[in-house]
């Protein structure tokens, strides 16, 4: 298993993701380098800390590592700006809240978390686009269920506004699942299953783009991370 630039998109057919998130960034605690200009963060640091987060206990048999990794400040936000407007993830907005403060002010004050010992629970990622993606996907399931219904039943006229009002919702709603669909961001990734501790030495080997300094990244960590697999192109 080796490191691989993807496509990040949204597929026709989405499922609900089940996993812990883990962030690695600059202003995590333990991690990176700060100066007046801003906070710098090597991918091998990024990768390696997240590789020691799999030997925690919670760590799950399926991980898939999202990185990236840029020369630059504008280059990171822009990264974290295409890659958000797919997978949303707060975590992506937090470290850009504070890549783009560090860029505008000096010195920027933050109270961090305690780091805890132990991996966060799983939680449902559920994000704005993903959740566009699975309500879209209901709706579908709803209006094929309602046409059935309307086969073995008359429809009187006064049900005939409501049927332009909702075919025209629905219009607007396949119409921003199509727009969500055509977006695309490119982005670093490590997907693999089995043994944690096997991933987490895997996962340190040939990172991509040793020299950069402007990192972010995230581990998912769970039983089964297809549906996040799936939007892997």
């Amino acid at each position: 298993m080796a490191w691989m630039q993807k496509v990040l998109r949204i597929p026709p057919q989405l499922s609900a993701l089940s996993c812990s998130v883990i962030p690695a960034h600059p202003w995590v605690p333990e991690l990176g380098q700060h100066t007046k200009t801003g906070g710098y963060l090597s991918p091998l640091n990024a990768v390696s800390y997240l590789s020691s987060k799999l030997m925690e206990k919670g760590a799950g048999t399926h991980n898939i590592i999202l990185l990236l990794c840029e020369n630059t400040p504008a280059d990171l936000l822009s990264s974290l700006d295409s890659v958000s407007s797919i997978l949303p993830m707060p975590e992506l907005k937090q470290v850009r809240r504070l890549a783009q403060s560090f860029s505008e002010l000096e010195l920027v004050k933050m109270q961090l978390p305690d780091v805890l010992s132990a991996l966060p629970a799983p939680i449902t990622v559920a994000t704005q686009t993903t959740r566009q993606a699975l309500n879209a996907a209901r709706v579908e399931a709803a209006k094929l269920e309602a046409a059935a219904a309307a086969s073995v039943s008359s429809i009187t006229t006064g049900l005939a506004g409501f049927l332009q009002e909702r075919t025209a919702a629905l219009a607007d709603i396949a119409s921003a699942m199509t727009e969500l669909q055509g977006k695309t961001a490119k982005a670093w990734f490590f997907n693999m299953k089995g043994p944690a501790l096997t991933t987490a030495v895997e996962l340190v080997k040939n990172v991509p783009h040793p020299d950069a300094v402007h990192t972010a990244a995230i581990l998912f960590t769970g039983s089964d991370l297809s549906a996040l697999e799936a939007m892997l192109g």
